[in-house]
This record gives structure tokens, sequence and C-alpha cells, in this order.
């Protein structure tokens, strides 16, 4: 994947995972890991198949972390993601994608 223009590779489910972060995450008093696997338990098994693949094309992709997060927020998300840590965003997606598998 280039960086031209990712967001029109989504799949629908990305949209629909990403309105999932919205300011409210965790107000269940869940732990991050359990509201995300909430999330995705949810999901139907070919949307969950399929996120997986576009969650794998973007973190192996060309684009800058700065980019994934700009791919993340147009996805809907209302968290921003920020670490001290090299590719917080990346490491994040990649966090999501081993809890998905």
């Amino acid at each position: 994947m280039t960086a031209k223009d990712p967001i029109t590779k989504a799949p629908e489910v990305w949209f629909r995972f990403c309105r999932g972060f919205h300011q409210d995450f965790g107000f269940l008093g869940l732990s991050f890991e359990e509201e995300l696997q909430s999330m995705l338990s949810g999901m139907a098994p070919e949307d969950r198949k399929a996120l997986k693949r576009y969650l794998t094309d973007i973190i192996h992709s060309d684009l800058t972390d700065s980019q994934l997060g700009k791919l993340f927020a147009k996805g809907g998300s209302d968290i921003i993601i920020g670490s001290r840590q090299k590719q917080p965003v990346r490491s994040f997606f990649q966090y999501i994608l081993d809890v998905a598998n």
C-alpha cells in the first residue's frame, strides 16, 4: 500500500471499528484489552477478517505514523494516539491486530 489516498482502500468495517474509539471508550470500567476484545468479538467473522487484513496492509505500508494517525481519525476515531515510543500509531495498530488474532 502506498501513501496515496489509503482511506479509499478501507473496508466499511474500518469505519465502524474506528467509530468505536470515542470519548466514552473505556467508560464501562473494562480494561483497554477487554473493551477491545468486546468490540472485536461483536464483529461478524468476515468483518473481523477484513479488518485484520486491512490492519496488516497499513501496518506494513510505507505510510508514516502521522499518516496512520490521520487514517484512524478519518475512520471516525475521537482518540488521539500519542506516546514517547517510536511510531506509536503503528504500534497501536499492531497491538489491535495481535488481540484480534
